[in-house]
């Protein structure tokens, strides 16, 4: 959810940009060049904070799945561990778990930290353009 208020904070400060550079106001330009490049890499540090939260709730729920929820069927000797989050375990999709490229290239974070750090970039190259005009 955070991302769409990102990606709605990046359209604000993209339009202000062009704008100001627009008029010729390059200090401005460089300044919301400067307040992008913070939105960014505030992004990417909750998006790696909601994801350690994320992990730790799923471990959570996973014990309590395997002690209380979901009880071992009979007969499966204790090995049988059927809970949703166990099965996701046993897939390798748990967040943190070892993944081929194929199953690593569908995840979100990769897309979203991509995303996030491309427009880091392309701020600090606005900011670098912005403070080039003004000379």
């Amino acid at each position: 959810m955070m991302f769409y208020y990102y990606l709605v904070m990046v359209g604000i400060l993209a339009n202000a940009w062009v704008l100001s550079y627009d008029k010729g106001y390059s200090a401005v330009a460089v300044a919301i060049s400067l307040m992008g490049i913070l939105a960014s890499v505030a992004a990417i540090c909750f998006d790696v904070r909601n994801r350690q939260m994320s992990k730790a709730a799923e471990d959570i729920l996973e014990n309590l799945e395997t002690d209380a929820i979901y009880i071992d069927p009979v007969g499966s000797g204790g090995n049988m561990q059927v809970g949703p989050l166990s099965a996701d375990r046993r897939l390798g999709m748990r967040e943190g778990q070892r993944q081929t490229w194929k199953k690593w290239l569908l995840k979100h974070k990769v897309w979203i930290r991509l995303i996030e750090g491309s427009f880091a970039i392309v701020f600090l190259f606005t900011a670098a353009l912005a403070f080039y005009h003004a000379r």
